[in-house]
């Protein structure tokens, strides 16, 4: 067994998954008792339990719910070409016990890393999005800085220039990254924070971290630099895209919207029109140490 702390949330993996050990080493504690229980196993072949309903997320990931009276959900992708189940995550309806099953396949022999595995380290980390919902919090598709121990958020879709105007902050102002790409938010004593997570998309930039939210920033490439303060119903429509969302169960979506709102009515959302320069980073700095707008 393998303890992790991330989000003050702690998990335990059961199963000695090398690649899942090595992308959330920073993050290991000692082995403690925790709320969430993630066994790990592999098998022959993974037959799919019985479902109330399926339905297929952007072609990538299938949700079921259980069926017969059970509570809970599974996840599953299919191999390529033999339509196996490749890997069926099967947990309940709290996300504090879920079991990850990976097909013995060597289909993927000659390859460094088995897809398989990081796929594995993605449905760990669906249980960890989902979990933290139960604990008033929320996981946001962002790339997160801590600067003067301050935490900030900045959002776009790919392309816009996310990570340029990341890149000038620590250039310019010695901000460290917390999160690249999928940056967990917790309200604690009702004060939001910024927390760092194993799960930082493709460049894997992250470190176990936590600074209290300052600010979130919605990038948008414009030929002038220039900025506004949201008021919250704009801030919903246009942060809503950039969410993680349970779309599989309305009570869990109530619950994701519920911590949303409660987030974004404590921390002041922005729009930044920018060009990929200094320029645009000094606009939103102002924002932060001036508190204005």
């Amino acid at each position: 067994m393998h303890s992790f702390r991330i989000a003050d949330l702690c998990i335990n993996v059961h199963g000695n998954n090398e690649y899942i050990l090595k992308r959330m080493k920073d993050y290991s504690i000692q082995p403690v008792k925790c709320a969430v229980n993630v066994k790990i196993e592999h098998c022959d072949s993974i037959n799919l339990p019985e479902n109330s309903y399926i339905i297929d997320e952007n072609g990538t990931l299938n949700w079921g719910s259980k069926a017969n009276g059970e509570k809970g959900f599974y996840a599953f992708k299919k191999m390529p070409v033999t339509e196996e189940i490749a890997d069926l995550l099967d947990t309940d309806e709290d996300w504090e016990n879920a079991i990850i099953s990976l097909l013995n396949s060597d289909i993927y022999k000659d390859r460094e890393i088995d897809p398989i595995h990081a796929i594995a380290f993605d449905l760990v980390g669906t249980v960890f999005r989902n979990h933290i919902l139960f604990h008033d919090g929320i996981v946001i598709h962002a790339s997160s800085i801590i600067h003067d121990g301050k935490g900030v958020i900045f959002s776009a879709p790919s392309g816009t220039g996310k990570s340029t105007h990341v890149k000038m902050w620590e250039r310019y102002k010695g901000a460290a990254v917390i999160n690249d790409d999928t940056p967990p938010v917790r309200v604690i004593d009702g004060k939001p924070i910024v927390y760092g997570s194993p799960w930082s998309g493709s460049s894997d930039k992250n470190q176990n971290g936590k600074a209290p939210l300052e600010a979130i920033f919605i990038l948008e490439q414009a030929p002038h630099n220039s900025v506004c303060r949201l008021d919250n119903q704009e801030a919903v429509i246009r942060l809503m895209p950039r969410l993680f969302l349970p779309y599989f169960c309305d009570k869990l979506m109530e619950l994701a919207l519920k911590n949303f709102e409660n987030i974004i009515s404590l921390v002041p959302v922005y729009l930044l029109k920018c060009r990929p320069d200094k320029e645009a980073m000094d606009l939103a700095y102002q924002c932060i140490d001036n508190k204005k707008m």
